[in-house]
């Protein structure tokens, strides 16, 4: 994960972003571009000692699925990210609309690392919410065997 907080950091991001996602990511406080990284096998001997030199063994070869664990990892960990900053009474804007590539080069040139979301995070403005809105309904989105 990379904080941007700086004016000359966020004008490097608003770059790659969707026109209707810069002006709101200027203003923000702070930027969180979570990101995954393609390499994470390279870690397994400090979060996993007991096998750690297996497991990086075992996926030192296996490029393709070490990107799709790394990318369906994120998603795992940008819902508790989302909570956590939404836990401490800040608001919390994802946003998937930026150019990937773009971001990827710009600030993770060089590193194994992804960009996956990037993720607005501030104090709530003057009543920021709007009611619910609709729901899928239940027998169109889940199904029994």
């Amino acid at each position: 994960m990379l904080f941007v907080r700086t004016r000359e950091g966020k004008e490097r991001l608003v770059r790659h972003l969707d026109e209707g996602n810069r002006a709101k990511t200027l203003s923000a406080p702070a930027v969180a571009i979570l990101a995954y990284d393609v390499d994470f096998h390279e870690q397994m001997p400090t979060v996993f000692p007991a096998r750690g030199e297996m497991l990086r063994a075992a996926f030192a070869d296996q490029t393709e699925k070490r990107e799709s664990l790394a990318v369906y990892n994120s998603a795992l960990q940008t819902g508790v990210f989302l909570l956590a900053v939404r836990a401490a009474g800040l608001a919390a804007g994802p946003m998937a609309g930026f150019d990937r590539a773009g971001v990827d080069g710009e600030f993770f040139s060089g590193t194994s690392w992804r960009s996956h979301l990037v993720v607005n995070i501030g104090h709530p403005g003057a009543d920021p919410w709007f009611p619910r809105l609709p729901r899928v309904p239940v027998e169109d989105a889940i199904a029994y065997a």
